[in-house]
């Protein structure tokens, strides 16, 4: 059973796509980063599938049923979302051997020993940036947790460097 899944999202703002025809599935206990340069629509994909706004065109189900603000805050507990702190990925990556992606760049090419390596240190950075979970938690636990574990491994980063 797919947890999350969009199909064909697309958004426009001021006739500059935005998110363009984003397609995915997430499986349940599955980790999914969206990587890519600024500009490139990851927030935007992630406000469409969450229900946060409304897309040009396309469907996105959570849990295989359609969110909309009003059920975004009931799905937290199930759902979890961290827009992680460029510099402390960059630094995540560095540390892999995988070289950040050039400014201005649209897609991030690497090769596919790198690629490889990617899920696993992304996992050991501890930074949630999907995590479903079952446990209960308050909304402001929720927004919470992932500041705090970004914050812990940037302070433990620095202890090392």
């Amino acid at each position: 059973m797919t947890t999350i899944e969009a199909r064909q999202l697309s958004e426009e703002y001021d006739r500059t796509r935005a998110a363009d025809h984003v397609t995915l599935d997430v499986l349940p206990d599955q980790e999914t980063a969206f990587l890519g340069p600024n500009g490139a629509g990851k927030s935007t994909a992630m406000r469409l599938v969450f229900g946060l706004e409304h897309p040009a065109s396309g469907t996105a189900t959570v849990g295989g049923q359609r969110c909309a603000v009003a059920t975004q805050l009931q799905r937290l507990p199930q759902v979890r979302v961290c827009m992680t702190d460029p510099a402390l990925l960059r630094a995540t990556l560095a540390r892999g051997g995988i070289e950040p992606v050039p400014e201005g760049s649209d897609h991030w090419l690497m090769p596919s020993e790198q690629a490889d390596r990617l899920g696993p240190m992304l996992c050991s950075a501890e930074v949630p940036i999907l995590e479903l979970t079952d446990r209960q938690t308050t909304l402001e636990q929720a927004l919470r947790a992932p500041t705090a574990t970004a914050a812990d491994y940037t302070a433990s980063a620095k202890k090392a460097a």
